[in-house]
């Protein structure tokens, strides 16, 4: 049931990420980058993440996922792509305390209108991962991936 739900959710925030890169005007291009490389870097936490600790319908929409993530264009489409890599990893891979921020972080998500605001989800999202949720180059990687995230 668990994962039918996480897919029903993906398959939400994917078409959201549609509709909105299709519908929402064009930012600035100083915004255009920031989103762009936000996105590098929001594919590559992902890439690092251990698959044990990913849905099991992930794979299949992976792909997807990273193309939505090349393509966003706007805070919101770029917000859905990190609202649906949270949504594929698995609660038993997140810090206890995930669970009861979570709403609050989604929130924060949906309702952000600046990449810093994004920013700063994506960087909470990675310190409420486990230790062992990650594959083990991540960790020799991973403060250098944090200040590029906070360089945003």
């Amino acid at each position: 049931m668990e994962e039918k739900i996480r897919t029903l959710a993906f398959l939400c925030c994917f078409a959201t990420i549609t509709l909105v890169s299709c519908t929402a005007g064009r930012n600035s291009t100083a915004t255009d980058a920031r989103i762009t490389a936000l996105g590098s870097l929001l594919i590559e936490f992902e890439t690092d993440v251990r698959a044990v600790c990913q849905s099991r319908s992930w794979t299949a929409e992976r792909a997807n996922w990273i193309r939505a993530v090349q393509n966003a264009k706007t805070i919101r489409s770029m917000g859905a792509c990190l609202l649906a890599c949270e949504n594929s990893i698995l609660d038993i891979c997140l810090m206890q305390h995930w669970e009861s921020e979570r709403p609050s972080w989604q929130s924060k998500v949906k309702n952000a209108s600046r990449i810093e605001e994004l920013r700063d989800c994506l960087l909470y999202m990675e310190e409420s991962i486990k230790f062992d949720s990650a594959i083990m180059t991540w960790f020799r990687k991973r403060e250098s991936w944090k200040r590029r995230v906070s360089a945003l």
